[in-house]
């Protein structure tokens, strides 16, 4: 995960950011939780919609947002894992991934919270 202050995919301010018009697919590692949580969350302010993805368990340590240009969604993903967690940028650290044997199972946790969006 490289880092995202002063870059078109900080989203950080409490009032968020645009997503941009070319598609992307980033992943946010590096994730402070609030109230035990990750968080966060989308807006159509035309729409008067706004969704709140907030990732309730533990393990889940990043987050990755993916939208396609000129399309009309895009996905937050809560995950375990890193995107690519073999890769030689981690330098060893622990990047989530579940290894089940066969047979076992794993859950994870996210709540859906609709709710008005921020004014504009």
């Amino acid at each position: 995960m490289h880092e995202v202050a002063n870059t078109p995919n900080d989203y950080r301010a409490a009032s968020g950011g645009l997503l941009p018009s070319a598609s992307t697919s980033v992943n946010f590692s590096k994730i402070q939780r609030t109230a035990g949580s990750i968080d966060a969350w989308l807006s159509d302010p035309k729409a008067n919609y706004a969704i709140r993805v907030r990732g309730l368990s533990p393990e889940i340590q990043t987050l990755h947002l993916w939208s396609a240009k000129d399309d009309t969604f895009c996905a937050i993903e809560e995950q375990y894992n890193f995107m690519d967690p073999f890769g030689p940028q981690w330098n060893g650290m622990d990047t989530g991934l579940v290894t089940l044997k066969p047979g076992a199972s794993t859950e994870w946790h996210v709540r859906l919270e609709l709710f008005d969006p921020p004014a504009v």
